[in-house]
């Protein structure tokens, strides 16, 4: 969480990597305490909210990709059974797709094959 959240964006980069792995391992371990839950379902509020700053105007092109694939991969592990937590992280999403309408959102810190980057990922986290 903490660096997924962090100011640099190498940093962020390697914690929404690790986000990915986790869910991607974690999915489908059982919870032992609790019969019929997954481990990781106790865990959806922090997701959430390690994907929210990458989702910000002024994030890098590269993170805001990578939190697309998070995103992604976290709605198609199925641990999420709250419907409000998957809610706001569709909502993520959904944010994501402004950039793609907005023809005239090229942002000047980065570089035009980064947006492309971006774009391609949020197109690929809903396909």
């Amino acid at each position: 969480f903490i660096a997924a959240t962090s100011d640099s964006d190498p940093l962020r980069l390697e914690g929404l990597k690790t986000l990915q792995d986790i869910i991607e391992k974690f999915a489908k371990v059982p919870e032992p305490e609790f019969p019929g839950h997954l481990l990781l379902e106790q865990f959806q509020a922090q997701v959430g909210a390690a994907l929210r700053p990458a989702f910000s105007p002024d994030t890098s092109s590269l993170v805001t990709a990578a939190a697309c694939e998070v995103c992604s991969t976290w709605i198609g592990s199925n641990v999420a059974r709250d419907l409000n937590d998957l809610r706001r992280v569709h909502q993520l999403l959904v944010s994501s797709l402004t950039k793609l309408q907005n023809k005239n959102n090229m942002n000047q810190l980065y570089n035009e094959s980064l947006s492309t980057l971006e774009k391609l990922a949020i197109l690929k986290a809903w396909a």
